[in-house]
């Protein structure tokens, strides 16, 4: 033999000696096998991975191309409006965030609604260096409000409380007046403080919400009913109730 050493040729006669003409194998080979088969098996638990990804991806697509024509529809009309305004108390790590249905809103003016608090004060910090904490909460809000189809007002409520996982955002309805009152601060004439003393006991007007006119419930079950789903359109979409309201 030519060209091999001699640490080699011994190799091979002990094989031979040993095992006779059964193939030599090498002494990494079990290791390279592990190795091949440990990349075979990553490499069939990958394509299971994209073919989970590539299905979840077609689906939304086809979710996102339904959403999209729907909305394309409804952007340009006037759904049924849901207010929603916050007070954050930072002392005990709490905001209340009233939400108001579009019927439940006294209208603009110099009113006060009552409810949880004695008196409210106001501090504004010097232009450049303004913090405002409700804004952030109310951010948690849209962020979840953003991924949530939403039907009626209840939905909204629920999208306030699971806003925050730490139980930050609270939600306070109206309920028919139960919830809170809209005062009327025009039914009298006084300085803060008889104000304030009036608001404790309660002895300001009290005023209720108007009714919808007749032709917004008109809009609302002819335009947006439609685009409701059937177990949540008599909520907030329902037949037109003439109340005498133009």
């Amino acid at each position: 033999m030519l060209g091999i050493g001699h640490t080699h040729l011994k190799n091979v006669r002990n094989h031979l000696a040993t095992n006779g003409v059964i193939p030599r194998v090498h002494g990494n080979y079990n290791a390279r096998k592990e190795e091949a088969n440990d990349l075979l098996k990553k490499y069939k638990e990958h394509l299971v991975k994209a073919k989970l990804e590539r299905n979840y991806y077609n689906k939304n697509t086809k979710l996102a191309e339904q959403r999209k024509l729907v909305d394309g529809k409804i952007y340009y009309l006037s759904s049924r409006k849901v207010h929603l305004f916050d007070i954050q108390d930072e002392a005990v790590c709490e905001q209340i965030n009233y939400v108001l249905d579009e019927d439940e809103i006294i209208g603009k003016g110099p009113n006060v609604i009552c409810g949880y608090y004695e008196s409210i004060e106001l501090n504004f910090m010097v232009s450049g260096h303004t913090k405002f904490k409700c804004d952030g909460s109310f951010g948690l809000i849209k962020k979840l409000y953003r991924k949530t189809t939403v039907d009626c007002m209840d939905y909204i409520v629920e999208v306030v409380k699971r806003s925050s996982t730490a139980g930050l955002n609270k939600a306070q309805c109206y309920d028919n007046g139960k919830g809170f009152q809209y005062l009327d601060l025009n039914s009298i004439k006084a300085s803060v403080f008889e104000i304030t003393k009036e608001i404790k006991s309660f002895s300001i007007l009290v005023l209720t919400p108007p009714p919808l006119d007749y032709k917004r419930q008109e809009y609302l079950y002819h335009n947006i009913r439609p685009f409701i789903r059937d177990e949540f359109k008599h909520i907030t979409c329902p037949r037109p109730i003439y109340t005498g309201n133009e």
